[in-house]
């Protein structure tokens, strides 16, 4: 019975905040793709949902500066033309 309360009543897992979201950042060496897929792993652990347009906006700030500064001109609105767009950039940098 102590068991089924402590399951009911207390979390041991993580609850990701809106701060640790946005300061979420691409690591080195990190292609930008897994860090696409990372970022939104991590978006899931959050308790609230961004709309995807601000979910786009808040991945695409961190990742690396050069492919940032390309998606300025073109704002990607999806996850799917950030990743094709992001990638695409990546591949012409390298």
């Amino acid at each position: 019975m102590e068991q089924e309360f402590l399951n009911g009543f207390y979390c041991t897992r993580h609850v990701v905040s809106l701060a640790e979201l946005a300061s979420t950042r691409q690591r080195k060496e990190e292609s930008v793709l897994d860090y696409i897929n990372r970022w939104r792993s991590f978006n899931l652990e959050w308790k609230d949902r961004l709309s995807e347009a601000s979910a786009v906006e808040m991945c695409a700030q961190g990742m690396e500066w050069d492919i940032l500064y390309a998606l300025q001109v073109n704002k990607p609105k999806t996850f799917q033309q950030l990743a094709t767009r992001a990638h695409d950039m990546e591949v012409t940098i390298s």
